[in-house]
């Protein structure tokens, strides 16, 4: 089945001029760690073009946000299915072909509105006797992700609406998601391992401008801050288990303080 897979699918890259700093090292980690990626690659921008071959720019200008950019460019270039990524995800880690296959070729038989392949969040439950994969269920936060994922390109336009971010997709989308009966599913491990994420609130994570420097790529002046070490550290300690439900605890605490104060 996966010989028949390669022209039904592409790889979108969501971005826009914007975030035209990220191009560079994303495209540079992208290729060195998938050079024999199976897929057409199309990079979302709006005036700008990134200059490589292997490279489609789709330029939409002027700038119509984030859900109706990814519908432009889906309707442009109808894939029935294609793999999401944003300009800030990182490859790290060398992406076997095989592995997206055998995961593509699941997705097909079970006919999923997506098939997530970077488990952030996890699968909430096994899914028939699948190893690899697990089901997210319905109501659970985050149902509908954009961390990187397979998806059915008909159902994933139906989650778009007009004027959202992406942010709001995740949050408004996995609420609509209840309504689709196709099953959303998670690779229990990545098969796609990348920096999550490069840029976070306008600023350069600080954490990934030094991942980018282990890999031997510095970062072009663009005017973009970096954020500040600290506060880097503050947020890694809030994804750590038990403590980050100490910062959670203690933020709820000062919080109900406040109000009471008020």
């Amino acid at each position: 089945m996966s010989e028949n897979l390669k022209d039904k699918c592409a790889i979108f890259v969501s971005s826009c001029d914007a975030f035209s700093d990220a191009w560079e090292p994303f495209f540079i980690l992208f290729f060195r760690y998938w050079p024999d990626c199976p897929f057409p690659i199309y990079l979302i921008s709006n005036q700008l073009k990134y200059d490589d071959s292997r490279v489609s720019t789709i330029n939409i200008f002027p700038d119509k946000g984030w859900a109706s950019n990814m519908t432009e460019a889906l309707n442009r270039f109808p894939y029935p299915y294609f793999i999401y990524f944003q300009e800030d995800y990182f490859l790290k880690n060398s992406v076997d072909n095989q592995k997206i296959w055998d995961l593509f070729d699941i997705m097909v038989k079970e006919n999923a509105a997506c098939l997530r392949l970077y488990p952030s969040p996890k699968p909430d439950k096994p899914f028939k006797n699948y190893q690899s994969v697990g089901l997210i269920n319905k109501n659970t936060p985050y149902r509908v992700s954009l961390q990187s994922a397979i998806w059915n390109t008909e159902i994933f336009k139906k989650l778009l609406i007009p004027g959202e971010s992406g942010w709001d997709m995740e949050h408004s989308g996995s609420g609509h998601s209840n309504l689709i009966e196709n099953p959303f599913l998670c690779a229990k491990n990545p098969a796609i391992d990348y920096y999550c994420t490069g840029i976070v609130k306008g600023k350069w994570n600080y954490g990934a401008i030094k991942f980018l420097e282990k890999e031997g790529i510095e970062i072009k002046e663009s005017g973009r801050e970096i954020e500040p070490k600290k506060r880097y550290r503050a947020r890694y300690l809030r994804t750590l288990p038990l403590v980050g439900a100490f910062f959670r605890l203690h933020y709820r605490a000062l919080g109900k303080i406040k109000r009471l104060l008020k």
